[in-house]
Order: structure tokens, then sequence, then C-alpha cells
């Protein structure tokens, strides 16, 4: 749910300064992939955090 949280407003930043004219559109087109890249890099790393603490790993 964190992950999701700092995705949002990431984007949200991100599409404030696009409305802004502030953005360029290959800028933004390297920028999208980064918050999925974001998201997956969190969660994975969340649940190998998790699984270790409970003695998983």
């Amino acid at each position: 749910m964190v992950s999701f949280g700092i995705s949002f407003l990431y984007n949200l930043v991100a599409l404030s300064f696009a409305f802004q004219g502030m953005l360029s559109p290959i800028i933004a087109a390297i920028l999208m992939p980064l918050s999925s890249i974001t998201v997956v890099v969190l969660a994975t790393g969340s649940v190998h955090l998790m699984a270790k603490r409970r003695g998983l790993l």
C-alpha cells in the first residue's frame, strides 16, 4: 500500500509539472515507467523483508 502511495504522489507531482508546461513529453515518457519500476521494487523489497523477519528465508 505504501508503494502505491509513493507512486501516486510521484505521478501527481509529474502531472502538475506537465499541466504547467514545464515537463517535456520525452521526460514524461522516461518518468512514467520509473513509477511502475518503483512500485515493483518497493513491493518486492517489502515482501523480502517480511519473509526475512518471519524466518522464511
